[in-house]
């Protein structure tokens, strides 16, 4: 799943804001699948992201890491 499929799939969900998903997911590249959950983790809490940001960031880190 791309970014765009994200975006579109979460878009209508309650507190939904595409900039963070689009900025998380595009630095995902040298990270470990571990890594990643790690660093969403601590962004989460950071910038008090909705549960609907964690989630569509999630599915991206689990579509990158499917293989």
């Amino acid at each position: 799943m791309n970014i765009e499929a994200i975006v579109t799939k979460f878009k209508d969900k309650p507190g939904f804001r595409e900039t963070p998903v689009r900025n998380f997911l595009g630095t995902l590249g040298g990270m470990s699948k571990m890594d990643a959950m790690a660093n969403l983790a601590m962004d989460a809490r950071l910038y008090n992201w909705k549960p609907s940001i964690v989630a569509a960031i999630k599915a991206g880190i689990t579509a990158k890491f499917k293989n």
